[in-house]
């Protein structure tokens, strides 16, 4: 009953409200009548008369419901201000300081967070934003968990297009999500696919950064052995010359060309010098990779870029300048280890029409648009839109949602050049990576040794007593002996001493250091994120929120993502519900001071 007459009050609130601004072009008559049957309303209600509030509910509904007399610029007024004050607590408070809606725009954090998935993120987990800028009245560097899936903005960072409209009225930074890595003052190295570690005091946090439930996710050093080059001249032949190679957003390689003579000055040092480009950060433990065919097929690895024997080179924009030397391995493959790689093969999300492939990207032009010299074609793939995960194919449905494939579809059906062409091209999807291609340029298709096995798109491929693998091992060791300049690509074992404990004097020399107040966030797909590895180190105040529950799509992923568990309750988060609830409630007081009843009509 209590409930009932709540919401004929509630019902006469409006009543009288949509009279208040429409009694200007009512007649005295219609006026008389309205304030009337209101008055009798009220009088049911105080009195708890049920059957006459009843009976007289239609009438006091259909002036709550006719807005028709209430004049134009009234109501224009009413809907605008209405709306202003809705994407200023939207936009100005509750998206930067509380929570919001986020939609996955890429693929970068695959396969923990897939295009067009959609979350919640909390903005309060361990600070409170600032609005408009990237700053915090309030940060807490304790509550923020390594391997935790970070929001921030990219204001002030180095990224490409990293501007956005809001509501189509405001502009602003756009939001990226990654891994959070490195805090402050942590310095990081790289093996295996895993990353070995020890924080501002020395302290270990390699078993930080490399959960269980992480295991199928690796890490690279790299994007590619170059990183950002920066031409900072121009010779009068039309050299670049010098030139400054970034990684991680560090200067880490200045090359000058002298005529043929190119002189290499590695700049970046945490103390101890170090002598060669590949032993920055673990490069060294992970090579480039395709698969050839010459008298059989051959997995062809670019490995160990260094100083050491630099040229001059044109690269794929046509520009001459100095180069990193490059040693080249050949693996022997044969049916088994092709079948071992479809099995476990991973692509970019990509579209089929008659046969032509493309990776769904932004940058991408339409399949009509682009000739056949610019996206690879195999035949027999009906059109659609797929992607490969885990060595099964899928087909990408409505609003980002995933398929998978009957054994008997094609691109589940196994055969060596299937195999070769998707390990070739099924990241980039684009005939510039071609092995025949002239700019000899490699995909995105890394090679690395964890504990002497041999690994492809994060799957074992080659196991150590694979005896292909072991004759390839003497093979490099026989080649090192004879050139004494050839680096051998085997494998240099993680980075701990006979006792089982980290080296931490090798990590502080040739890892990678995060400066105070910064942090170093990576992508779950190395292959496929534009991460810290490109843009570099991530100020502490662009740090916005923490991702925290996926909504869409329902499936196996529903739920609390992949990484640490998060405190319910924190500092900032009390705070900010604190405020939320306070504001609530200063909202309800002005609404019942302002609608106060009984009415005096």
């Amino acid at each position: 009953m209590f409930f009932f007459y709540r919401k004929s009050k509630n019902l006469l609130h409006q009543a009288y409200q949509v009279f208040q601004k429409s009694k200007k072009n009512l007649s005295s008559v219609e006026e008389k009548e309205i304030l009337s049957q209101m008055q009798a309303f009220q009088d049911a209600i105080l009195k708890k008369e049920k059957t006459k509030v009843i009976a007289l509910w239609p009438a006091i509904k259909k002036i709550a419901k006719d807005k028709s007399k209430i004049p134009y610029i009234i109501r224009a007024k009413d809907f605008t201000f209405g709306l202003l004050i809705a994407i200023a607590i939207a936009f100005g408070l509750i998206r930067p300081m509380w929570f919001e809606i986020y939609q996955i725009p890429t693929g970068s954090m695959r396969p923990t967070l897939k295009e067009l998935d959609r979350l919640t993120v909390s903005k309060c987990q361990f600070g409170i934003n600032i609005p408009f800028t990237p700053k915090q009245f309030y940060f807490d560097e304790n509550e923020i968990l390594r391997n935790g899936i970070t929001i921030f903005t990219g204001e002030g960072l180095n990224i490409a297009d990293g501007k956005t409209d809001y509501f189509y009225l405001f502009r602003g930074y756009k939001l990226y999500i990654k891994r959070l890595i490195g805090k402050p003052l942590d310095t990081l190295y790289f093996y295996g696919g895993r990353i070995y570690g020890i924080d501002k005091d020395g302290n270990s946090i390699t078993r930080d950064l490399n959960p269980e439930y992480l295991r199928n996710i690796n890490h690279i050093p790299f994007l590619n052995f170059e990183g950002q080059v920066k031409p900072k001249g121009k010779t009068p032949q039309g050299i670049l010359s010098p030139v400054v190679f970034y990684q991680s957003g560090l200067p880490v390689l200045k090359m000058q060309s002298y005529g043929p003579f190119i002189q290499s000055e590695i700049l970046y040092s945490n103390g101890e010098p170090i002598a060669d480009y590949y032993e920055l950060f673990g490069i060294g433990n992970y090579g480039v990779s395709r698969i050839i065919k010459k008298d059989r097929y051959y997995l062809e690895i670019l490995h160990h870029p260094s100083i050491k024997g630099a040229k001059l080179q044109q690269d794929y924009l046509g520009r001459y300048l100095p180069t990193l030397n490059t040693n080249k391995s050949y693996l022997a493959l044969d049916s088994t280890h092709l079948k071992t790689i479809f099995e476990n093969l991973y692509t970019a999300r990509f579209v089929v029409k008659n046969g032509m492939m493309r990776r769904i990207s932004q940058n991408s032009p339409p399949l009509e648009e682009a000739s056949s010299s610019v996206y690879p074609k195999f035949q027999g793939i009906p059109d659609g839109t797929y992607e490969y995960y885990y060595g099964k194919a899928y087909q990408i449905t409505t609003q980002g949602m995933t398929k998978e494939l009957p054994s008997n579809h094609p691109l589940n059906q196994f055969s060596e050049e299937k195999a070769v062409f998707f390990y070739n091209y099924g990241i980039e999807f684009d005939l510039i990576f071609a092995p025949d291609s002239p700019y000899k340029i490699f995909p995105s298709r890394y090679a690395y040794y964890s504990f002497d096995d041999l690994y492809l798109m994060g799957a074992k491929i080659f196991d150590k007593e694979d005896p292909m693998l072991k004759e390839f091992v003497q093979e490099e060791l026989s080649r090192k002996e004879k050139n004494k300049e050839f680096l051998p690509f085997i494998d240099q074992r993680p980075p701990f001493n006979c006792a089982g404990d980290i080296k931490k004097d090798f990590i502080e020399q040739y890892g990678l250091k995060i400066p105070e107040k910064s942090y170093y966030l990576l992508g779950d797909n190395h292959a496929m994120s534009a991460d810290s590895r490109r843009f570099g180190f991530v100020p502490e105040g662009n740090i916005r929120g923490v991702a925290d529950f996926i909504f869409w799509p329902f499936g196996n992923r529903f739920g609390h993502p992949l990484q640490p568990i998060y405190p319910l309750f924190t500092k900032s988060r009390l705070i900010i519900w604190a405020l939320a609830i306070i504001g609530y409630l200063a909202y309800l007081v002005y609404h019942r001071k302002k609608g106060k009843f009984p009415y005096r009509f």
